[in-house]
C-alpha cells in the first residue's frame, strides 16, 4: 500500500477538471480543404449521435464523449478514410504530460479500482509524452515482476500514453525485444494502435527494423500482432521485414494470413511470389484466401483465373476474398463475372447480417463502370429486387450509393 501526504496526491488541473462525461476534443486537418463541407457532412450523418463537429478553414473541430477514448478518435478518422477523404494532421487537445509520481500512481490506481465508472478512465486516456511513457513502462515492468494488483492498470496506462505520443511505436517495439511473450504481446499491440492512428491521420511513422523483425520471429500471438502492424507501414517494406514475414507464413493459421496481408506492402520479388504460390496450395481456406489477395495485389493478370474459380468455390472465405479482390483489381473485362455472382448473392438467403453486406464489393465495381452494358443490367436487376433485398443491403445502398435507391416506394414495386 502507498502512503502519501494529501498534497502529493493532488492531480494537475488538466486531469482534475475531467468529469464523468467530459468530451475528448481534437482537430482534424484535412489534406484538401475543398472537401471540408463533405467531410463534416459524412461525420454528422454517420456518427452524429456520438460527436459534435464544427468546420473552419479545412479543419474539423471534433468533440466526442465516446468510449474508449482511442475509438473516439479512430472512428471518425476511419469513416473519412472509408469515403476517400485524406487527413493531413491531427491534434488532440487537453493532453497532460506533467504529472508527479504520486499523482500518476493515484490516477492509475483509481482506474484499477473503479474501472470505467466516473472520470477515471478518461483521466488515464489524457496522459501523453515520451517522459511519461518511459515512467509508465518502468512502473508496469516493476508491477508485473512483483505481482502488484495494479499491473494491468499500468499496462493500460502504457497503451494510453503511447496512443497520444508521436514516435511511441519505436519505443514500444524496442522495449518488446527484451520482454517475455506476455509483455511483448501487450507492447506490440499498443504500438499497433499508435500506428493505426498515425496512418489514418497522416502522421509520421517510425519503426525500427531490427525490433520489428525480432517481434515477427517471436512465438505465439506476438508474431501475428507484429504482422498486422507491418501491414500498416508504407511500402515497400524493408527486405529483412519481408523475409521475416515470408518465414511467418510457414507457421500456417492466422499468423500466416496476417503475414500474407502484410506482404502487400513488400516488393513483388520472386521470393514473395513463391510464398504466395505456397499459400494458394494450402489446405487452410483462410490462408488460400489471403494468398489470392496477395496474388491480385502484385500479379493481377495471374490472379484473374484464380479469383474466377474462387467465386465458385464452396469455401466461404475464398468466395468472400474473391469478391473483394475483383472489386479492388477488376476491370471492365470482369463485369460479367461480377454481375453473375452478384445475382447469385442477392438471391441467396443471408442468414447473418454483415457490415458492409455481402455483395457490396461487387456493387462498388459495377457502380464504377455503370456506363457499361453489363454493369447497367446488373444494377437494374439489383434495384428491381429492392423489396426483397436484405435490410443491411438496403441500408448500405442508401448510404453508399444513393443513386441506386429506387425513387418509388416498395409497395408500388410489388407485383
Amino acid at each position: 500500500m502507498w502512503f502519501f501526504r494529501r498534497g502529493d496526491r493532488a492531480l494537475p488541473p488538466g486531469l482534475e477538471e475531467i468529469g464523468d462525461a467530459t468530451p475528448l476534443v481534437f482537430s482534424i486537418t484535412l489534406a484538401d480543404s475543398a472537401v471540408a463541407d463533405r467531410a463534416r457532412t459524412v461525420l454528422v450523418e454517420r456518427l452524429g449521435g456520438e460527436l459534435h463537429v464544427q468546420e473552419s478553414g479545412g479543419v474539423l473541430q471534433v468533440a466526442s464523449a465516446f468510449q474508449p477514448g482511442s475509438a473516439a478518435v479512430l472512428r471518425p478518422l476511419n469513416m473519412l478514410d472509408q469515403v476517400g477523404i485524406a487527413v493531413g494532421d491531427l491534434e488532440i487537445a487537453g493532453l497532460v504530460t506533467d504529472v508527479g509520481d504520486a499523482a500518476l500512481r493515484t490516477v492509475v490506481h483509481d482506474w484499477a479500482v473503479r474501472g470505467n465508472t466516473g472520470p477515471h478512465r478518461r483521466r488515464v486516456e489524457r496522459l501523453a509524452g515520451v517522459a511519461l511513457l518511459d515512467r509508465c513502462l518502468a512502473a508496469a515492468a516493476v508491477a508485473e515482476r512483483s505481482g502488484d494488483e495494479d499491473a494491468a492498470a499500468w499496462r493500460f496506462a502504457v497503451a494510453c500514453v503511447a496512443f497520444n505520443t508521436p514516435g511511441a511505436e519505436a519505443r514500444l517495439l524496442d522495449e518488446a525485444v527484451g520482454g517475455d511473450d506476455r509483455r511483448a504481446d501487450h507492447l506490440v499491440s499498443a504500438a499497433f494502435d499508435r500506428l493505426q492512428l498515425a496512418r489514418y491521420a497522416g502522421l509520421a511513422i517510425e519503426v525500427p527494423v531490427e525490433s520489428l523483425v525480432s517481434a515477427l520471429r517471436r512465438r505465439g500471438h506476438v508474431a501475428e500482432r507484429a504482422a498486422r502492424l507491418a501491414s500498416l507501414l508504407p511500402g515497400p517494406l524493408d527486405d529483412d521485414v519481408s523475409t521475416a514475414l515470408q518465414e511467418l507464413t510457414r507457421r500456417g493459421g492466422e499468423a500466416a494470413a496476417a503475414a500474407l496481408a502484410a506482404l502487400h506492402r513488400a516488393s513483388p520479388s520472386a521470393a514473395v511470389r513463391m510464398t504466395c504460390d505456397a499459400a494458394l496450395a494450402s489446405d487452410d481456406s483462410h490462408v488460400r484466401a489471403a494468398g489470392l489477395s496477395l496474388l491480385a495485389r502484385h500479379w493481377t493478370d495471374d490472379a484473374r483465373p484464380v479469383w474466377r474459380e474462387s467465386l465458385r468455390s464452396r469455401s466461404t472465405p475464398e468466395r468472400w476474398m474473391a469478391e473483394r479482390v475483383i472489386s479492388e483489381h477488376g476491370t471492365t473485362v470482369d463485369l460479367p463475372d461480377a454481375a453473375a455472382h452478384l445475382a447469385r448473392v442477392v438471391r441467396a438467403r443471408q442468414r447473418i447480417a454483415t457490415s458492409p453486406p455481402r455483395g457490396s464489393d461487387l456493387v462498388n465495381l459495377l457502380a464504377r463502370h455503370r456506363e457499361q452494358p453489363a454493369a447497367r443490367v446488373a444494377l437494374d436487376d439489383l434495384i428491381g429486387r429492392w423489396p426483397r433485398l436484405s435490410d443491411d443491403m438496403r441500408t448500405w445502398l442508401a448510404e453508399s450509393h444513393p443513386l441506386l435507391v429506387p425513387t418509388v416506394s416498395a409497395d408500388e414495386r410489388q407485383p
